[in-house]
């Protein structure tokens, strides 16, 4: 090996480990990041409330075998949370921000179809079956409960649940994007299922939903984001929005 190659070699800094024997180490420059704002499952997420534990240096030094004194800690939901202190290391986590993510609707779409992939295949369907359709109304709470036998308050609760858990898993990307389309729709005019079937053009067939629910997703993640939301907001009438149009 040349002397290049060694010096090279020499500054090449090895993965951080976040286990030290059976106790975690978080460095300080990631001690405050909170754990609402991270990717964590379900299980872990819980986990971590029963305890108390809101921002990653709170486990600083906490051992894996108090962990998994929680029922619901297992093997696997302890090996997530020394993956999640290695992953804050290496930057995974850094600040995103509106203008570090590379916007546009094909990748807000994209990133929308990545997290809807990590709810529960039921989850989904109820989703689905609220939002799509290429009806002005989209379907009422009670004709999707009818639809899987569930009450209209269940059905409620299943929707309120899954838009908090994707917000979740979103975290600050998903901040971004939301920013940004708020920016957008601000100045050009409300979100509507048609726009944002032009905004996906050809490339609409790629995706897993139609336009609308997109559309209507959008507006259930960010509720500030100027929109076309007729079920939410029966006192308006789309004439409301024809100088954007």
């Amino acid at each position: 090996m040349t002397n290049t190659k060694k010096a090279v070699a020499g500054r090449v800094s090895k993965p951080f480990a976040a286990l030290v024997g059976n106790r975690l180490t978080v460095p300080a420059s990631v001690r405050d990041l909170k754990v609402c704002d991270l990717p964590v499952s379900v299980r872990l997420e819980k986990v971590l409330r029963t305890i108390k534990m809101t921002r990653l240096g709170d486990l600083n030094g906490v051992s894996l075998a108090e962990l998994r004194k929680n029922r619901n800690c297992g093997k696997k939901t302890a090996s997530e949370v020394v993956h999640l202190v290695e992953k804050a290391v290496a930057g995974g986590f850094d600040a995103i921000t509106e203008t570090s993510v590379n916007w546009s609707p094909i990748a807000l779409t994209s990133f929308l179809d990545t997290l809807i992939s990590e709810l529960p295949d039921h989850v989904v369907e109820v989703l689905e079956s609220r939002l799509s359709g290429e009806r002005k109304q989209p379907p009422t709470l009670e004709s999707v409960g009818i639809k899987y036998n569930l009450t209209r308050e269940r059905i409620r609760q299943i929707m309120e649940e899954s838009i908090q858990r994707l917000r979740k898993l979103g975290s600050r990307r998903l901040d971004a994007y939301l920013l940004h389309a708020q920016k957008i729709c601000r100045k050009w005019g409300p979100l509507t299922p048609e726009l944002y079937a032009q905004w996906l053009g050809e490339k609409a067939p790629l995706f897993r939903f139609s336009p609308s629910f997109y559309a209507r997703l959008v507006c259930q993640l960010g509720p500030s984001i100027l929109a076309w939301r007729g079920w939410m907001h029966p006192h308006l009438t789309k004439e409301s929005f024809l100088p954007f149009l």
